[in-house]
């Protein structure tokens, strides 16, 4: 994300999300706060700053900080584009 490297990140977060749909032994609580990381991060990467309603209606709909990984730097993200 932070090398603007959109494909590559793209790529990434799907064989992730693949991965995670396929592993059996990760708990259910870890593999969706980790789901939910990967969907956001992806909303994240598709907005542009112009688009300060999405951005804040995403920011809205964040979990709470136990229902997915990263939420700090999530939020930090969306403020980020928010700003600029």
């Amino acid at each position: 994300y932070e090398t603007e490297q959109w494909e590559l990140l793209h790529s990434f977060l799907e064989a992730t999300r693949i991965f995670l749909h396929r592993n059996t032994l990760l708990d259910r609580q870890r593999q969706s706060q980790m789901q939910k990381f990967i969907a956001f991060t992806m909303k994240i990467a598709r907005l542009e700053s112009f688009e300060k309603e999405k951005l804040q209606k995403l920011k809205n709909e964040l979990p709470p900080a136990a229902g997915i990984l990263h939420r700090d730097w999530i939020q930090e993200r969306i403020e980020e584009k928010l700003i600029g």
